[in-house]
């Protein structure tokens, strides 16, 4: 009996051994993983950034080209020799 409690006691030594290695190596993978997480956090935080830029350049897209459609519409209106030249937009 005394043989077989102390062989328990070994293996439960060694299971508890087992088990705090394990523990921290979980440990250690959470922390790498939370790392990740809070990096990927910043780069979709950028992107969303990018996105309200892109965002807003088209509403000042869409605004510059209803203004100037305006100002040609008015131009027209004008007579002959008052009318301003013909606005042309290029980029680059």
């Amino acid at each position: 009996m005394k043989q077989n409690a102390e062989t328990v006691v070994t293996e439960q030594n060694q299971l508890a051994q087992s088990s705090k290695d394990i523990e921290a190596q979980f440990a250690a993978i959470m922390t790498a993983l939370t790392e990740r997480q809070k990096m990927y956090a910043k780069y979709a935080e950028k992107l969303a950034r990018i996105h309200e830029v892109s965002h807003s350049l088209t509403r000042c897209q869409l605004a510059l080209a209803t203004a100037l459609d305006s100002i040609e519409t008015l131009n027209r209106q004008l007579p002959t020799s008052d009318r301003l030249e013909e606005f042309i937009w290029s980029t680059g």
